[in-house]
Formats: structure tokens, sequence, C-alpha cells
């Protein structure tokens, strides 16, 4: 369906048209059509390769497609896409900032006043379970406490779409457990704006653990192979054979 054509009375807060990415002869992405709706968790799952992280930055607009429009609900969106905010896998913390300085660094690019950014980056610490931690520098705090630094510095931007990528990746177990749940919580909690996110991960069992829909990608070059809709209701469990099918289906689709 053309996007002219769709009549849903929610339009979509995000879509890819026809995106495609090269890097010289290398085909990275080609031709995805994707949509991004209000109050929806996707997740994106694939080989190593396959460009799901390329498709986040672009969502992200911190790289341009080669070709295919990107659009928000007003139309084509050129650079920065100010309705997303970004986890990275590494944290991505600046070592000689302070916990809420690193939180409040994307307010101060955007103009917003000193106590303003104090304000909202020391609420977001507490929403991440950080009160008391928010003059600790990075190397003070564990690999978990890092990650929900970031975690906090994307939720206080306030953005439409969470963008996570490969969040939880390099925690423990226990940790990346006790994280996914509580960023489950923070999406459900009324006081947290953010209402739709797009999760990259390589583990099938956590996309059907988080997502209400999931994108399966093949690779070479990178384009969707197939979606499927989790229709299990929250809180859910790791091995319930419901969610086990669900596995198995996107195992499928992958191959």
């Amino acid at each position: 369906m053309s996007l002219e054509a769709r009549v849903d009375p929610h339009p979509a807060l995000l879509s890819l048209v026809g995106v495609s990415k090269c890097y010289g002869p290398v085909d990275v992405l080609r031709d995805v059509t994707l949509d991004i709706w209000p109050e929806e968790f996707v997740a994106l799952i694939g080989p190593s390769g396959c460009g799901k992280s390329t498709l986040l930055r672009i969502m992200a607009g911190l790289i341009p497609p080669t070709a295919g429009q990107v659009l928000g609900e007003s139309g084509p969106l050129t650079g920065l896409n100010p309705d997303t905010a970004m986890v990275f896998q590494s944290y991505a913390l600046l070592p000689w900032l302070r916990a809420a300085e690193n939180v409040a660094l994307p307010l101060e690019a955007r103009g917003v006043i000193p106590a303003e950014r104090l304000r909202r980056a020391t609420r977001t610490l507490d929403l991440m379970g950080l009160k008391g931690h928010a003059r600790a520098y990075p190397r003070e705090l564990s690999g978990g406490m890092r990650q929900r630094v970031g975690i906090a510095r994307a939720l206080c931007q306030e953005p439409r779409i969470l963008l996570m990528d490969e969040p939880f990746s390099s925690l423990d177990m226990l940790t990346a457990q006790s994280l996914r749940d509580q960023v489950l919580d923070l999406w459900g909690d009324p006081a947290v704006p953010t209402k739709s996110a797009v999760l990259v991960t390589h583990s099938v069992e956590e996309a059907v653990y988080m997502a209400d829909r999931v994108v399966a990608f093949r690779a070479n070059p990178g384009r969707p192979a197939g979606e499927v809709r989790i229709d299990v209701p929250r809180p859910r469990r790791w091995n319930a054979p419901e969610l086990l099918a669900y596995v198995d289906r996107l195992y499928g689709l992958m191959v």
C-alpha cells in the first residue's frame, strides 16, 4: 500500500521506503521498506553483516541512505532525526564527565538551560535505578550501571522512538535480564513519554521476549526475509511454549 493510500488514523512515526545503502561496490542494505508505529516495540534480527545496525543509524539520521527515503510524520527527513535517541552497545560515555553530565550532554547541545538539564538528568537517572550516582564517573560504575547511564541519556531527550543497538550483549546474563525487564517497565510507564522502540539484536530469543513485532533480515545484501508479530501478553516467560514456537518460526525465516 502506498503512503498516500494509507487510511490508518495513527500514521507511522517513521517510514523507510526503498532504503538501500552501499559502501563502494558493497551493497549493505537493498530496498528496505519498514514502518515504525506509535506504541510499538520492534526488534531487528539477523546474522552479522546483514545491515541491522546500519539501518538503525539511518533511522537516527546519523548516516544517509544511498537510495530511498526516510519519512517522519510530516514528510521526508534529512540530517539528524529529532524524534529518535540512540543507545549503543559500547555505552559511548565520555570518561571525563560525571554520570549526570553524560546524561545531560544532548540537552546542552539542544540549548536547554543548565538547571533544567540537571533536573531532567537527575530524574532520568533515578528512573534507571541510579539514584545517588549522578556525580560518579564512568570508571566508578559497573558495566550494567554504565549502560543504565547510556539508556538514561537517550530517555532524557524524551524521544518518540528509542533506538537500541545490541544494548545488552556486553553484559553478564543476570545483569542483561534485569536491564531488559527494566527497559520494558519504563516503556510501559506513563511517566516516560517514549512509547516506541527499535531493538537490534543477534538473539532471536531476546527479540521474541521483548518485542511486539520482529523483522528478520538476510545478508548479502541485507534485506527483510519476513516479519512476525509476537501475540503474547506481557510479562513473558523465556521458556513459555508459545514464545519458543515464535523462536522456531523466526529461525526458519532467516535460514
